[in-house]
């Protein structure tokens, strides 16, 4: 080591940046660890201080994706350098525009950095030691701090990175275009070969509307017998059934366990059966044509080109005020939207949904269940562009999470007037009144804003605290709630394995796992030496409440709202080292557990979440639903 590094360890002005498990124990001015939340009482946990500053940092990064979407770049805008119709921008659903923390966790580092540059100038430090080995992690370091001039030392952890050979992991370093072929090859022979082109034949007249809808997530033994039942839309269905329109469903597959393609196609078969002259569905896939194939091939070109243009943009991925640049924990994020799965697969969907406006009769309204994510702009803009009489209704359809960034946004989105500005539905339908005050927060046009019955959770109408009970000291009885992701469910295990070693289900004569249906729990349990018997259960929550005294579920889950109204003790673990996804989030009484030894103390003693009664907007007979309907 030579003497100018030696300094730099050495040096009480400085701080040093810990991944993982890693340990300092040379002087410095201050610890940090980047990923951690418990850590020793030497180090400062950022995920842990990210947290407390969340909702400061939110605004500051909602105003820059406003912002840099609106940068000058050789004359344009960043939205029309990627216009690709007439009133849509490809940048809206990028993985930048979109900002959904769940498909970007780039965005959770930059609420980390920002922290951490705060920290930096509140503790006057003069330079940075990173012990770890992310690359990204280190080259945003490394360039802050030679941008104002201090030292830097990278020194790389001894804990290294499990690598597990796959076929993806072979697939995705191919180059991009060849992917994109190989992917739309399998895409046919899973898919579209499965599938005839829709051709539509004219009929008497008579009102329609068109609703495309997330499949399955179905009633099974409803639709089996034609009658097509999504619990996206619970009872709208039966409302639906009793008003004078034409209904064309267009069934939006995504892959999961409960029902294959091929057996979606069946489905489709069997409800056309039913009730042809009210109701027709289609499968989104039906709509690929040649023509509409080759517009996917020009408009994913158009994209890739954009993307090797507009290299100048990734200089302006710092926060306003800020030296510090996060792009390179963008970058994969980058290539994904411009050249990989989201501009290939983003492309091929705008491409159908412009097919199947075409190729349907024109009606009156046509609905969606709202996520906010970039197809839903795809299906706006076809409907803008070739029915423009038609009414857009966006559903807000599950619980509402406050830090979900791809609903909110800086209110200068919503007042922009450009052409190439965010696509708006004419409506947003909205069941639940927090998520109101949110979207007018954000700036969402209030004459645009529709309070409606909230239909995924009638079934609770009438039963708040209906499951309270008096809890037993011995023999209860605990549900745990399966996460959706890789990263959620083994830390949300891992903490109730270290509290069951501590004899944290000392008072629990019985465990039931309900697996999430899109995370099937068997071989991941296989794998795991569970320190306590415990039942897998597929019945529904409804069947379960009755018996169930505690719930312990992960962060993101909707299953606590249902809990928390129904009155039965809940207990949410902390996120892992990601945004805080929580629907109850900002609620009173809501204390999110961050470690085994809180677990231990939760299920000794459970508490109820403070939910509010007016929570949801409730109504049996679909008042809301049914004057919007009528008035059409």
């Amino acid at each position: 080591m030579n003497d100018s590094e030696d300094k730099i360890t050495t040096s009480s002005s400085m701080l040093v940046v810990l991944e993982g498990n890693s340990h300092w124990n040379t002087d410095s001015k201050i610890t940090v660890n980047w990923d951690k939340i418990t850590v020793p009482s030497d180090q400062i946990s950022l995920p842990t201080q990210a947290d407390d500053q969340v909702l400061e940092i939110k605004k500051k990064f909602l105003a820059w994706a406003y912002e840099v979407s609106q940068i000058q770049i050789d004359g344009k805008t960043v939205t029309e350098h990627l216009k690709i119709f007439e009133g849509l921008s490809f940048w809206w659903m990028t993985l930048m525009g979109e900002k959904s923390p769940y498909k970007c966790p780039a965005i959770y580092a930059v609420f980390k950095l920002h922290t951490l540059e705060k920290l930096y100038q509140h503790y006057d430090c003069r330079g940075i030691i990173f012990n770890g080995n992310d690359s990204a992690l280190g080259q945003v370091l490394n360039q802050w701090c030679a941008e104002m001039g201090h030292p830097y030392k990278k020194v790389p952890s001894s804990s290294k990175k499990t690598f597990h050979f796959s076929l993806n992991y072979l697939f995705s370093k191919l180059p991009y275009l060849i992917q994109a072929c190989v992917w739309f090859i399998h895409r046919a022979w899973t898919r579209f070969r499965h599938v005839s082109s829709v051709h539509i034949t004219p009929e008497k007249e008579m009102t329609e509307i068109t609703m495309v809808t997330y499949f399955p997530n179905i009633n099974r033994e409803k639709t089996e017998q034609g009658r097509f039942f999504s619990r996206y839309w619970g009872d709208l269905h039966s409302l639906l059934d009793k008003l004078p329109f034409r209904i064309r469903w267009v069934w939006f597959y995504f892959k999961q366990n409960e029902i294959d393609f091929q057996e979606t196609v069946r489905l489709r078969d069997v409800c056309n059966e039913t009730q042809p002259e009210k109701y027709k569905h289609h499968l989104l896939e039906e709509f690929l044509s040649p023509k509409s194939l080759l517009l996917a091939i020009r408009l994913y070109s158009k994209v890739y080109k954009k993307g090797k243009q507009l290299k100048k943009l990734q200089k302006n991925f710092v926060l306003p005020g800020s030296q510090l640049n996060f792009f390179p924990f963008f970058k994969t994020d980058w290539d994904t939207s411009f050249f990989g799965s989201l501009a290939r697969d983003e492309a091929l969907r705008i491409a159908l949904f412009d097919s199947m406006v075409l190729t349907l009769p024109s009606g009156t309204f046509g609905m969606f269940p709202s996520e906010n994510q970039g197809w839903e702009l795809g299906l706006i803009s076809a409907w803008r562009r070739h029915q423009k009489k038609m009414t857009i209704l966006s559903f807000i359809h599950s619980s509402f999470r406050p830090l979900d960034l791809c609903i909110l946004s800086d209110s200068r989105t919503h007042e922009n007037a450009d052409s190439l500005s965010l696509p708006c539905p004419d409506l947003w339908a909205i069941g639940i009144s927090s998520c109101l005050g949110l979207f007018k927060e954000s700036g969402y046009p209030q004459e645009k804003l529709l309070p409606v019955e909230a239909l995924r959770y009638l079934h609770l109408m009438g039963r708040f605290g209906s499951e309270k009970k008096d809890l037993p000291q011995t023999g209860r009885i605990l549900l745990v709630a399966s996460g959706m992701t890789n990263q959620e469910t083994p830390a949300h295990f891992e903490m109730l394995v270290e509290a069951a070693q501590k004899s944290g289900l000392d008072k629990y004569a019985k465990v039931i796992i309900k697996p999430h249906p899109a995370f099937p729990l068997n071989d991941f349990l296989k794998n795991y030496d569970l320190p306590f018997s415990y039942t897998l259960s597929n019945e529904s929550l409804d069947s379960l409440w009755p018996s169930v005294d505690v719930v312990y579920c992960p962060n993101p889950s909707s299953i606590c709202v249902e809990a928390a109204w129904l009155g039965v003790p809940v207990i949410i673990p902390s996120s892992v080292n990601a945004l805080n996804l929580n629907p109850l989030y900002g609620l009173p009484r809501l204390k999110e557990v961050k470690n085994s030894a809180m677990l231990v103390e939760k299920l000794s003693n459970p508490s109820l979440v403070s939910i509010p009664k007016d929570y949801f907007f409730f109504d049996q007979d679909l008042t809301r639903w049914k004057k919007f309907l009528k008035n059409r």
